[in-house]
């Protein structure tokens, strides 16, 4: 069904549309005014429903309702607004004409195209100033848009995925093109830049700034897939390779800084040299590189980044002494990796049970004497981890049997391995750090010694199997969410006279050990009635004396 319609005031299209149209129109024109109130008509014109497969893609539902495809607003005149709202969600669009004064393709957060899987063809007109962020990303088929003259910004995430556009003309005004604009392009063969540009340049189809130091976007269906970086090179920027199928590249001896997401997802990059010009690597910078098993790092990095080297393929990895910080999911999800090398130098290592989460090959790990700060819980997720030892001459941390302890023996910080079915907390140890135990499906039984002072966040999490726990009376704190997923536990003994401060409650409709179920708890003979009235404790439904 086709229809046209023409409005005198803007506001009023939902006057000239049945609920029935609204569903069936498969071809719309409208000319005249047009504001807000008229795209929300349009959203529910254009926004398609359906449901997420187990490896949650979204399975459109087809031959549902609503079946717009060739919306022309080509002779509309946007009144309140010069942005474009976000009207649509997986639509059906095949073509689209946009208003004739329109500046921005969206506003921020808000992708206005996102997911058009169906979208082939996209006229803007030659008002447009800003392709705002992520206004078609995933847009699987676009093909046929226009860059107009007074074009000024292409923003990040522009046209991330837009797996059909195969060249790029950057018009003479551009002077912004953010990060991961044309990332995951994968028909992108070259970019060509208007020569009165004054920002930008092109070397082989390769984009740059004008002063060509900076790296701006490779295109992702570059046939070559051996880079060489010019020299003069300082900077590779922000998302610039995303998605590439680069296989090897060679940086200049110039190059400074690698930006965030610079070659996210190249899955097909196999070995990488950063030379020691180098100072900052940003946060997911190499991530999904599936295929990067060889790697030597700069020797004046000094903070290796979130993800920077997530999901990639590595069994070898060393970290140079001039690293001093490693941040969460530095290396995190490295299945392959089997030796990390740690130097001297070393200070801080944020978060390691993220870290290394499910690097599953890693056996052993050396801590050097230079570390002063570890988070709690490290490696709790890694399986084969067998001992973790530290340097003697650490004044911070120690090992007893290959768990890991602070220097003085009262911090309980790590266990190894995490199969274990039985653990003795050593006498002396007051405090057991956040997440300790989480997640060991083997473990049965815990002894706890009468210096223990404090239980941290979800330390026990996720034990399957353990079924009794003897708490001392030493013992003033413990983590409301410490028991959670512990489905059977049940039975806790606490020799507590004062029932212990439960910290971080959440809402007040949450109980304590909530999800161990059949859990009787014992305590001493005088305190029952304690218990049954201190907060969070009187959850457990069943309060007994020793």
């Amino acid at each position: 069904m086709k229809k046209e319609i023409h409005l005198d005031e803007a506001g009023t299209l939902k006057n000239f549309l049945t609920e029935r149209e609204k569903e069936s129109i498969t071809h719309l024109k409208i000319s005249g005014s047009i504001n807000s109130k008229d795209f929300d008509v349009l959203d529910d014109m254009c926004t398609s429903w359906g449901s997420y497969d187990d490896d949650d893609n979204y399975i459109m539902e087809e031959n549902e309702p609503p079946f717009l495809k060739i919306l022309d607003l080509g002779e509309c005149e946007m009144i309140d607004c010069k942005k474009l709202p976000n009207f649509t969600y997986h639509s059906k669009l095949e073509e689209v004409i946009l208003p004739k004064n329109l500046e921005y393709t969206g506003v921020e957060m808000e992708n206005t195209f996102e997911d058009s899987v169906f979208l082939t063809t996209v006229v803007v007109p030659e008002t447009l100033k800003v392709f705002a962020s992520g206004t078609f990303i995933s847009c699987e088929k676009l093909q046929n848009i226009n860059f107009p003259e007074n074009l000024e910004a292409i923003e990040g995430f522009a046209f991330s995925g837009c797996d059909m556009l195969t060249n790029i003309s950057i018009p003479k005004n551009v002077s912004k093109i953010g990060g991961t604009a044309f990332g995951y392009c994968d028909s992108l063969e070259k970019f060509e830049v208007d020569e009165k540009n004054q920002h930008f340049t092109t070397i082989d189809g390769v984009l740059f700034n004008k002063e060509k130091t900076k790296l701006v976007a490779f295109p992702c269906g570059c046939k070559n897939k051996n880079y060489i970086v010019p020299a003069g090179v300082k900077i590779i920027g922000d998302g610039s390779f995303s998605g590439a199928n680069i296989e090897t590249i060679v940086f200049p001896q110039s190059l400074e800084s690698i930006e965030s997401m610079a070659f996210r997802g190249c899955e097909k990059l196999q070995s990488l040299i950063v030379p020691d010009s180098v100072t900052e690597i940003g946060e997911v910078a190499f991530e999904f590189c599936y295929n990067l098993k060889q790697l030597k790092l700069s020797n004046n990095l000094t903070v290796l980044r979130e993800q920077t080297f997530g999901s990639c393929g590595m069994t070898e990895m060393e970290i140079p002494a001039s690293v001093k910080i490693i941040e969460n999911t530095a290396l995190g999800w490295n299945k392959n990796l089997e030796k990390l090398i740690l130097h001297d130098g070393l200070e801080e290592i944020f978060d390691f049970s993220l870290l290394f989460t499910y690097t599953t090959k890693l056996q052993e790990i050396q801590l050097p004497k230079t570390v002063k700060k570890i988070n709690s819980g490290i490696f709790r997720k890694n399986t084969n981890l067998k001992n973790i030892e530290v340097d003697t001459e650490n004044p911070y941390f120690c090992t007893i049997d290959g768990s890991l302890y602070s220097k003085d023996k009262k911090r309980l910080i790590a266990i190894c391995p995490n199969t274990k079915k039985s653990f003795v907390v050593p006498n002396g140890v007051e405090i057991i750090e956040d997440y300790v135990f989480e997640g060991f499906n083997e473990l049965e039984e815990i002894i706890f010694p009468e210096t223990l002072k404090e239980i941290g966040y979800r330390c026990f999490e996720n034990c399957k199997k353990l079924k009794e726990l003897h708490l001392p009376a030493s013992l003033g704190s413990i983590d409301f969410h410490a028991f959670d997923d512990c489905e059977k536990l049940q039975k806790v003994v606490i020799d507590a006279i004062s029932p212990p401060e439960i910290t971080n409650p959440p809402h007040k409709s949450w109980k304590f050990m909530g999800d161990a179920k059949n859990v009787i708890l014992f305590v001493p003979n005088e305190s029952v009635n304690k218990y049954r009235k201190a907060n969070k404790w009187k959850d457990v439904e069943r309060i007994k004396a020793i």
